[in-house]
Parts: C-alpha cells; sequence; structure tokens
C-alpha cells in the first residue's frame, strides 16, 4: 500500500498483518483462479510477519515457508512491548 500508483491507506488497520496477508490472498486469487498451483511464502524483517499470518490462510496450497530475519507474530508481539525492545526500536 502507498508502492507506486496504489493508494495510501487511509487507516492504520489495513496495513495489519492480516490485512496485508488478505491483500497477498487475493494477488493470488487473481493470478491463479484456480487456487491449484502450490504457494513458496517468503518475507524478510516484518515481511516475515505477514509471511506467517499468511501460511496457514493458504492450507494445503502452501508448499514452504521461508522467514528471513523475522519472527513469528507470537514472538514479536512477546517482545514488541518489552521496555528494551522499546528502546533499542527508538
Amino acid at each position: 500500500r502507498g508502492v507506486l500508483d496504489s493508494e495510501r491507506a487511509t487507516r492504520l488497520s489495513r496495513m495489519s498483518t492480516e490485512a496485508l496477508a488478505f491483500d497477498i490472498l487475493e494477488i493470488l486469487r487473481t493470478i491463479d483462479p484456480s487456487g491449484k498451483r502450490p504457494v513458496f511464502c517468503a518475507g524478510h524483517d516484518m515481511g516475515a510477519a505477514i509471511a506467517w499470518t499468511l501460511a496457514p490462510l493458504l492450507g494445503k496450497r502452501l508448499k514452504g515457508l521461508i522467514a528471513v530475519n523475522g519472527l513469528s507474530t507470537t514472538q514479536m508481539l512477546r517482545r514488541l512491548f518489552r521496555p528494551s525492545q522499546i528502546k533499542k526500536s527508538w
């Protein structure tokens, strides 16, 4: 969202990992309407959280998940609000 000719999100909720994962599902529906092609899901850093969210939504289509330098959404939420992490992120 907000890249090249796409519109910027007007609500912060449209930038959540869930919203972005559903956006990717819509792209997959466009390029593979039959839903039969296998999907390898990869994400780096914050994209890894989106990959972790997307993976179970793909069901049997998921053929692999690659998370590079990133945490699962559960791990990220556990660490996100720790004072030490807030200090590092600042």
